[in-house]
C-alpha cells in the first residue's frame, strides 16, 4: 500500500487528461469502428444523415449493384454509407496530438467525402462517445491507479 505523501506526490506528477489518452491511445481502432459503425447506418459524426443518392439511370443501376453485393443495406437507403470497395474503410487512421485526437482516412476520396459531408464524416456522435466512455472508464480507472500507486481490489 502506497504512503500518503507517496499519493499526494503522484497525484502532483499525474495528469488525468493524459491518463485518458494514453489509454485511448491503445484502443484506437474501437474508435474508428465507431465512426465507420455511423457511416454504414448512413450517418455523420453531428448525427445528422449522409448525402443522399442521386438517382439518375446510372446511379439506379449503382445502387442495385452494392445492394446485390450486400455493400449497403436497404437501411440506410437513400443515404451513402461511403462503402464501396472498403478503400474508405481500410484507409481510417486516428491521430493523437497531445491531449486531442482526430480520424481521417488515408484513401483518395477522403478530400471528396469530406466536402460531401460538410467536414463531419469523422468524428464520434454522442451514442458512439457514450459507448466509449462505457467502455473506456475502467481502464482509465486502473491506469490512473496504478500510476498513483493505488491498488484497490
Amino acid at each position: 500500500m502506497a504512503t500518503i505523501d507517496k499519493i499526494i506526490n503522484s497525484l502532483n506528477n499525474t495528469d488525468p487528461e493524459k491518463v485518458v489518452f494514453e489509454v485511448l491511445r491503445q484502443d484506437q481502432n474501437y474508435i474508428l469502428q465507431l465512426n465507420k459503425d455511423q457511416l454504414l447506418r448512413g450517418e455523420v459524426s453531428d448525427g445528422g444523415k449522409t448525402p443522399e443518392h442521386t438517382y439518375g439511370p446510372m446511379s439506379a443501376i449503382y445502387v442495385r449493384e452494392k445492394l446485390s453485393m450486400g455493400r449497403i443495406k436497404n437501411s440506410t437507403l437513400p443515404n451513402m454509407n461511403f462503402f464501396n470497395k472498403g478503400d474508405f474503410f481500410r484507409g481510417f487512421k486516428a491521430k493523437f496530438q497531445g491531449l486531442s485526437f482526430s480520424n481521417y482516412s488515408t484513401d483518395s476520396k477522403s478530400g471528396e467525402i469530406q466536402g460531401m459531408t460538410d467536414n463531419k464524416v469523422f468524428g464520434l456522435q454522442k451514442e458512439s462517445i457514450d459507448l466509449l466512455i462505457t467502455r473506456e472508464k475502467p481502464a482509465i480507472i486502473s491506469t490512473y491507479r496504478k500510476k498513483l500507486g493505488i491498488w484497490v481490489v
